[in-house]
């Protein structure tokens, strides 16, 4: 698949384009919606199926130094308000927490990070 056809892909995923036009809403920095939103629609085009076809969750990454719950919280309260009519499950994460929680969840060491392509890059790093 040509970079084109895969950007023709996961905008032809509706609620990818609702993310992706109201993320700067969020008034987040370094933000990127990630993941199966992206690869699962690409493939979904691919197979002929309906292109939000058996997407779980759609994450939006985004980096702000503030790593405090309470800055987190507000950005995911406001995707709520700002997403309040797309029919689909967004996680809204500051990739500066990841730090916090990752180890604790799944009992690996995670290293902090300094910008959400950071996450993106060890997120392909780990699954590879």
């Amino acid at each position: 698949m040509k970079e084109s056809d895969f950007i023709a892909a996961v905008l032809s995923n509706p609620v990818n384009r609702a993310i992706l036009d109201r993320t700067p809403k969020l008034e987040t920095s370094d933000a990127w919606l990630v993941s199966g939103a992206l690869f699962q629609t690409a493939w979904n085009v691919i197979t002929g199926r309906a292109p939000e076809y058996s997407i779980k969750d759609y994450d939006l990454f985004y980096f702000d130094a503030d790593k405090s719950w309470d800055a987190e919280d507000r950005v995911i309260r406001r995707a709520k308000h700002i997403f309040r009519d797309v029919k689909a499950d967004i996680e809204v994460r500051n990739q500066a927490r990841v730090h916090l929680w990752l180890e604790v969840k799944f009992g690996a060491p995670y290293a902090p990070l300094s910008r959400a392509t950071d996450g993106i890059d060890r997120f392909l790093m780990h699954n590879a």
